[in-house]
């Protein structure tokens, strides 16, 4: 009489190679998505820069920069920190992918005033776009 108390090898490597592909699946699937929602979030953090310098340059159209921007008749480029001093933008805004606040690059003597701005320009109907200028070290440090 067979004792089939128990499984047999093949059986065993069999499940685990399973259980296997099924965690690099869920595994691959889970790094997509969270990419996917960092990509968002870096959308939205960018919108936030944009729409703050829109304001300002609806409030104000004055000298911004050293650029005399009334009427903002071609370009003119605001910086992030000019944001924060204006109270548009709070220190603590993150950028998603570096996962650093504005508050800490500005501590740090990051470029960030220097380098990274706001383009705003005027189109022919009027229009104004607000555009975020990145320089690449801030935007993906």
């Amino acid at each position: 009489m067979k004792n089939n108390k128990g499984f047999t090898l093949v059986e065993l490597l069999v499940t685990i190679g399973l259980i296997g592909a099924i965690g690099v699946v869920v595994g691959f699937s889970v790094t997509n998505l969270l990419n996917s929602q960092k990509g968002q979030k870096y959308e939205e953090y960018k919108k936030t820069l944009e729409d703050a310098t829109c304001v300002l340059a609806q409030r104000d159209n004055k000298n911004l920069n050293g650029v005399i921007c009334s009427d903002f008749p071609s370009e003119c480029k605001v910086k992030i920190g000019e944001l924060v001093n204006e109270g548009l933008i709070k220190k603590n805004l993150v950028n998603p992918k570096t996962d650093k606040s504005v508050e800490a690059y500005l501590a740090e003597d990051w470029p960030i005033d220097d380098q990274d701005y706001i383009q705003v320009t005027n189109s022919s109907d009027g229009l104004r776009t607000c555009t975020f200028q990145c320089v690449e070290d801030y935007c993906n440090k």
